[in-house]
């Protein structure tokens, strides 16, 4: 497996050159692809994807600025990922949040 962590939370997300989120299949998709490494790969996802992002007050905000918000966060904090795996996050975390 390469060193750089994009390509393979990239496939976990589903994310393509426009930073997309496909919700299924992410396991499955990170199986397929990594199939040898499969188990260590998730454990080095898991940070990642354990991030989490708490509106403070919502009166004054839209889901889309709260994940702008969070895109800065995941940004200073994870250095190492790329934009696309960045606003892949982005995209779970709107897509996930009730």
């Amino acid at each position: 497996m390469t060193s750089d962590i994009n390509r393979p939370l990239r496939h976990y997300l589903g994310t393509d050159d426009d930073g997309g989120y496909q919700p299924s299949g992410c396991d499955d998709r990170l199986r397929v692809a990594f199939p040898n490494d499969y188990d260590r790969i998730v454990e080095l996802l898991a940070p990642y994807l354990d991030e989490e992002h708490a509106p403070e007050d919502w009166t004054g905000q839209s889901l889309a600025e709260e994940a702008g918000y969070f895109v800065s966060k995941l940004q200073t904090k994870f250095p190492e990922l790329d934009d696309f795996s960045i606003k892949g996050l982005a995209n779970r975390w709107s897509f996930d949040w009730r």
